[in-house]
């Protein structure tokens, strides 16, 4: 798994908390993420561009001829919290599955150097089912 830091220039980070202040949903821990992971790309490939993503992923990348999808998963935490990653949709899991996108977990998402690791299905991990219920109130 490769892992790459974000240094984050003062005008970026105030930003970034005027847009997804510090929150505990994951929701807004998940927008900055992109947003964290857009600002990396557009410093290391000059010119990408970001498309719309296929079903199942969150992002997709344009550099030059190449399109890259990915998932991006955000956490306050400092290490992997793997126990925090799940992926919510079929068309996540055959996306991930087939190779067709990648996971960015960018940790440390309110810091000023956030870390991004790049997960591949089959090589850095392996999806398991779990059971999940819905509530919903009885009227």
């Amino acid at each position: 798994m490769e892992s790459f830091r974000v240094q984050l220039r003062s005008s970026e980070l105030t930003d970034l908390n005027e847009k997804f202040p510090a929150s505990a949903g994951s929701g807004d821990i998940g927008k900055r993420a992109i947003e964290i992971v857009k600002l990396h790309f557009q410093r290391v490939h000059t010119g990408c561009s970001f498309v719309s993503p296929r079903a199942g992923a969150d992002m997709a990348l344009v550099v030059g001829p190449n399109c890259t999808q990915y998932e991006v998963k955000g956490t306050a935490a400092k290490g992997l919290a793997w126990q925090q990653l799940k992926v919510s949709s079929q068309a996540s899991h055959d996306l991930l599955t087939s190779g067709g996108a990648a996971v960015l977990r960018v940790t440390e998402v309110y810091s000023d150097e956030p870390v991004v690791y790049e997960l591949r299905c089959g090589v850095d991990f392996r999806l398991e089912p779990e059971a999940r219920w819905c509530v919903k109130p009885i009227r």
